[in-house]
């Protein structure tokens, strides 16, 4: 089965691929002091709504990065669509090879991805294209309590790989950033992300039993469902941090 297409259809009503509310999405923004001469980076940027909704709301320009040619499809018609089309450079490919101007942008922003490894390595690599004074916005997800370990064995990961929210945050002080903002995402929010992307997938599936990757996608997402119920709706947060560089 293709993750990539999996990813594709299960986030197909999704605008915002992270458990952000639009009113949160707004406060996010209201704080990083951004104008029409604001130039920004979306790294691993999805869709492209945080990047759409700057150019809209603020007038910036900037360039968004994503491997997804479905999701940057999207991210084109909307952009055109909603007539900011020419403030926005679209980048098909892996974030790693992108070659951005070092220091070249007043916001650097990564929701809910890590395209460079870690979390860690993810800022330290924002860092190098933020300006001095610039700032960075990280999505990231948080341990709300120490994980079962038949959840870890769910995802596949280790305890280590997060940490709770303060600790997310103090990753950023000891690269030398300073916080200024942070937020993390409301039960009711993450439900809603999580309905959507369930209900997305099971349409798909009703309406296209003959999909090769019909059974293995099904039983993918019944598990994420069932395993978001049990462990991961008490277990798992997510949080937006700010850093100024």
């Amino acid at each position: 089965m293709d993750r990539f297409k999996f990813t594709t259809i299960a986030h197909g009503t999704h605008r915002l691929c992270s458990p952000i509310s639009d009113g949160k999405l707004r406060d996010i923004m209201d704080v990083l002091g951004l104008s029409a001469d604001s130039r920004v980076l979306d790294i691993a940027c999805g869709k492209g709504e945080m990047l759409i909704r700057m150019a809209e709301l603020y007038g910036v320009s900037g360039v968004a990065v994503d491997f997804s040619p479905a999701f940057l499809e999207e991210a084109r018609k909307q952009a055109s669509t909603r007539g900011v089309a020419d403030r926005i450079e679209w980048i098909e490919g892996d974030a790693k090879e992108f070659e951005g101007q070092v220091e070249g942008f007043d916001v650097v922003s990564c929701l809910g991805a890590r395209p460079f490894g870690a979390y860690r390595d993810t800022l330290t690599r924002m860092g190098t294209w933020a300006k001095t004074g610039g700032v960075m916005v990280v999505g990231e997800g948080y341990w709300q309590k120490p994980p079962d370990a038949r959840y870890l064995e769910f995802l596949g990961a280790k305890a280590e790989e997060y940490s709770d929210h303060a600790g997310t945050e103090a990753v950023g002080l000891s690269l030398g950033l300073t916080p200024i903002y942070s937020t993390t995402s409301s039960q009711d929010e993450f439900d809603h992300y999580e309905g959507m992307y369930l209900a997305a997938m099971e349409r798909y599936l009703r309406v296209n039993p003959d999909d090769p990757d019909a059974r293995a996608m099904g039983e993918r997402i019944r598990g994420w469902r069932d395993a978001w119920l049990r462990w991961g709706r008490e277990t798992l947060g997510f949080g937006v941090y700010v850093f100024m560089k």
